[in-house]
């Protein structure tokens, strides 16, 4: 099985089409003067994965590199605009996150690849500010809303959202062997194709769930989940049936704001987005998304398994040509505004430390007054409260109807200090 996965691998990469990263540029400013907003530098490698001898480079233009690379590191807050040749000329690159190579094969994106980089320019990302020098739990939860997406549904979308009430009348909390506790769906499925009224959620009176996650760096990332009560998995013309369905979907999409200070008040102000769909994400500049207003973007729930994407069109995350191809299909289907009242509750999330088994990590807390802070919690082993890790029933019938998936409190985002995803 091993061989055949890698062997099918080999066979995307070469079938994908050579992607170039070039996009339109995002509104940056290349002024070496605001440099006292990021303490942070572009950094060049010689070897891939970051590693070598390094090079800096700070907000400018740089007409001739004279460096060799085969990595780059870029800070979140940075747009890097790359070229071939000396004196901004060649090949054009537009970069919105590190690139630990320059030749790479990834999900949803197929094979990149830059010839190598003779000038640039780094660039600051720019966006309004927020003032957060006296910031309280009021303000914080005021930026969530103000910031909160408009998230377009898929057109004739069956299987939609569903909030914490619905949830937790209609799946039974069931500890296993291990005394872990996940959610089990009241009604029974007869096979793993039949679609049950539970997989319809109630969207139309469904809430998001956002988290102020502190990380490393000086960033502040918020991250909008959603859940829905199905995943319908995508049809596999191989087999002749629909595969990949399970039980519980949580998807989200988080905004990555910079911090900084100046003349003593201290600002935040946001600089990527970030676009999680199945094993990937695609990293957005905050200038260069789809904005409904000045602080309200758009995003795209693609059908069936409401993976999230900046754009409408279909997305291929998986493709072998004539052999085997996973698409997403995002339309523009019913806006669902997060800003509304009653459509999204807030919470402040500690990132935990997991390898600590002998204490239970504090999790979040609500901002907005929610009640359901204890479902996003860690002790998944008190009989009496609401936390769970697996949001869905076990894998029945793989692949056909797989596991349900973890929680918010478990995906990366909220885990890990650095990552923005």
């Amino acid at each position: 099985m091993n061989k055949l996965l890698r062997y099918l691998l080999t066979v995307t990469v070469f079938l994908c089409a050579v992607t170039v990263l070039c996009t339109g540029a995002s509104a940056v400013s290349f002024d070496p003067m605001l440099q006292s907003q990021s303490n942070k530098a572009v950094e060049l490698y010689s070897k891939k994965e970051y590693e070598g001898n390094a090079a800096e480079f700070g907000i400018g233009e740089y007409a001739d590199v004279d460096f060799r690379s085969k990595s780059i590191s870029i800070p979140t807050e940075y747009t890097v605009i790359a070229y071939s040749e000396k004196n901004f000329e060649g090949r054009e690159y537009v970069l919105n996150e590190s690139q630990s190579s320059y030749l790479r094969f990834e999900f949803g994106v197929g094979l990149t690849y830059i010839k190598g980089i003779k000038s640039m320019k780094v660039g600051l990302i720019e966006s309004d500010e927020i003032d957060i020098t006296d910031i309280d739990d009021a303000k914080k939860n005021q930026i969530m809303i103000d910031y909160a997406p408009r998230v377009y549904m898929a057109e004739g979308e069956p299987y939609g959202t569903a909030s914490m009430d619905f949830v937790y009348e209609r799946f039974d909390r069931v500890a296993d062997d291990n005394g872990v506790y996940r959610l089990v769906m009241k009604d029974e499925m007869k096979h793993p194709w039949e679609i049950i009224d539970l997989f319809y959620g109630d969207h139309e009176n469904s809430e998001a769930y956002a988290f102020w996650i502190e990380k490393e760096g000086g960033y502040i990332d918020i991250s909008y989940f959603q859940y829905c009560p199905f995943d319908s998995g995508k049809y596999i013309w191989l087999i002749g049936c629909m595969a990949g369905a399970h039980a519980g979907d949580w998807e989200h999409f988080t905004i990555r704001f910079m911090t900084y200070e100046r003349n003593g008040r201290e600002y935040m102000r946001p600089v990527k987005a970030a676009f999680p769909a199945h094993t990937f994400a695609m990293i957005e500049s905050w200038e260069d998304l789809e904005m409904f207003d000045p602080t309200h973007c758009a995003i795209y729930c693609a059908a069936g398994s409401h993976g999230m994407y900046p754009h409408v069109g279909d997305h291929a995350y998986l493709d072998l040509g004539p052999i085997f191809r996973l698409v997403d299909s995002c339309t523009k289907g019913e806006p669902w505004d997060l800003w509304e009242t009653d459509k999204l509750a807030t919470f402040e999330h500690t990132v935990p430390d997991l390898e600590d088994e002998e204490e239970i990590p504090e999790g979040c807390r609500a901002l907005n007054g929610s009640e359901w802070a204890d479902c996003f919690s860690y002790d998944v082993f008190d009989p009496d409260g609401l936390a769970v890790r697996y949001w869905g029933d076990e894998s029945w019938v793989p692949p056909f109807f797989n596991g349900g998936p973890t929680g918010p409190q478990y995906k990366t985002e909220l885990t890990n200090t650095t990552a923005f995803k």
